[in-house]
């Protein structure tokens, strides 16, 4: 859930809009109101993450907590979010790196007061940018 919080405040804290809901592509729209093609969300695997019994649950519950994010400094721009590739337990985090097989290699994991971070690499960029200026 922190993730998608963290999501669907980018265009917050880009300055874009004032709360998520004025961003036609935020998260927050397919929380409220399911698409029945396109589907982004998993929403049966995410109810079940959040422990919530139904999609009017999950409903009533994320606009409440998308106001405690605006009111609180959690609205603020987050590096271990934004340059992490995976979030969340060791063990997800571990898998993730796994799956990604020699894509991982320079790619670091470490440990924060939410759990485990999965870190892009500076040189995953650097060799990009030596593409580009060849």
């Amino acid at each position: 859930m922190k993730c998608m919080l963290y999501i669907d405040m980018n265009m917050v804290r880009a300055g874009a809009v004032r709360h998520p809901s004025e961003w036609k592509d935020c998260g927050l729209k397919e929380v409220l109101t399911p698409k029945d093609r396109y589907v982004l969300i998993d929403h049966e695997a995410l109810l079940s993450a959040l422990k919530l019994p139904d999609q009017d649950a999950l409903r009533n519950r994320y606009p409440g907590w998308l106001d405690e994010v605006l009111q609180s400094d959690r609205a603020k721009f987050e590096e271990k979010w934004s340059s992490s590739v995976a979030v969340g337990s060791k063990t997800f985090v571990e898998d993730v790196r796994m799956q990604l097989g020699w894509k991982a290699d320079r790619r670091k994991i470490s440990e924060s007061d939410d759990g485990y971070h999965l870190h892009e690499s500076d040189a995953t960029y650097e060799s990009n940018a030596i593409l580009w200026d060849e």
